[in-house]
């Protein structure tokens, strides 16, 4: 899957009343380098600016760079990667409804960037957690076979009997709180590839 980023306004949503500077933005670049080369996604995150007049696209790891240049803006750079990738499977991540609306006109979901940035945080941080657990102890098989026929008889009697909650029988209040079907073509498309997140 193919996910572009609007990278200044995910850090505009992550750091709301800072000045986005040079450290966060490498902080940020490491991160979802670190995340593409776990979930092998292909990622483009995409600022504003640079010393070129055209578009920079540099490799990083996992992950393409791209400064819009001084002609061009991050949006105009984003609906020309959305018009070259929209025959891919393609996510654009921004906040920005203009380029909501041009990324749904090629059929291509969007998500905000404070959830995409959430989604970020989980994986590398359950990366981190895996990383950390200790292998888990072998389970050895016993030669002998039990021949507690009393423990048998006991498990043998439980497995008939099976009990129901409450709300297995239908009330009606587990139907309230069923997500609502989806709707668009476009919100089928988010929530399968939010499974690859």
């Amino acid at each position: 899957m193919i996910i572009l980023i609007d990278g200044y306004n995910v850090l505009k949503m992550v750091f709301p009343k800072a000045l986005v500077d040079e450290n966060q933005r490498e902080k940020f670049i490491g991160q979802l380098a670190r995340y593409a080369h776990m979930t092998h996604n292909k990622l483009y995150v995409v600022f504003d600016g640079g010393d070129e007049s055209r578009p920079l696209f540099l490799q990083r790891r996992d992950i393409t760079i791209v400064y819009s240049g001084y002609r061009d803006s991050a949006d105009t750079v984003i609906k020309g990667l959305l018009e070259e990738e929209q025959q891919k499977e393609v996510l654009l991540v921004s906040t920005d409804r203009e380029l909501n609306r041009y990324a749904a006109a090629y059929d291509i979901p969007s998500m905000e960037s404070l959830v995409f940035y959430g989604y970020v945080r989980d994986r590398l941080h359950a990366g981190e957690q895996a990383a950390q657990r200790p292998a888990q102890p072998q389970v050895h098989k016993f030669a002998e076979v039990s021949t507690s026929y009393d423990l048998d008889a006991l498990m043998e009697e439980g497995s008939q009997k099976v009990f129901y909650k409450h709300d297995d029988e239908g009330d009606g209040l587990q139907a309230q709180h069923k997500p609502k079907r989806m709707t668009s073509k476009l919100d089928k498309r988010l929530e399968k590839m939010v499974k690859k997140l």
